[in-house]
């Protein structure tokens, strides 16, 4: 089941600001043994707050796609594996948000955050293979559904057997050829 145009472009384009942030924040971070500068760490927060703020334009955008998507996709048995795989991913991003905020950094905030940026990182890779394969059930149903209908005749060649048909006159039982 595919998505609206305009809610598939804005959730890709959420999604990719979140990566893009996410790693920028990752390498700013990963320098972190190096002396930063006032503007790096600045850089940093700054890249955070995008993160956050974007995230929960994320959220209201997967839950969206509950009802709208996976529901109806779900009913038709159409990629459900690369779609409990997305679920369950977005899922795991949002738990780990949610530690990293309130944990910290201390104990289960290292834990977390390396979970978060395995995710992360691998995210849009399952976004691709989910579109792929969806594709691909999608045309491959379509072309199901057209073999098992009836042959119907175009238009035009329905009003030409019409007109080659032998016609009935009024009243008359009988053909007239």
């Amino acid at each position: 089941m595919r998505l609206d145009p305009r809610f598939l472009t804005a959730l890709l384009a959420t999604f990719a600001v979140l990566f893009l942030t996410g790693v920028g924040w990752l390498a700013i971070d990963q320098s972190r043994g190096m002396a930063l500068s006032d503007a790096a760490q600045a850089a940093s927060a700054d890249l955070l707050a995008v993160h956050g703020g974007v995230a929960m334009i994320a959220l209201l955008l997967i839950g969206a796609i509950l009802p709208m998507h996976v529901r109806i996709a779900w009913r038709l048995r159409r990629n459900r594996v690369t779609g409990v795989v997305m679920l369950g991913t977005n899922a795991l991003l949002i738990a780990t948000a949610f530690a990293l905020y309130y944990a910290g950094v201390e104990g289960l905030g290292a834990w977390a955050s390396d979970l978060h940026t395995a995710a992360g990182l691998a995210l849009p890779i399952i976004i691709a293979v989910h579109a792929i394969i969806g594709r691909r059930s999608t045309r491959r149903a379509w072309a199901v559904e057209r073999s098992t209908m009836p042959d119907r005749p175009s238009p035009r060649r329905a009003a030409a057997r019409a007109a080659a048909a032998p016609h009935r006159v009024e009243g008359d039982d009988e053909r007239i050829t």
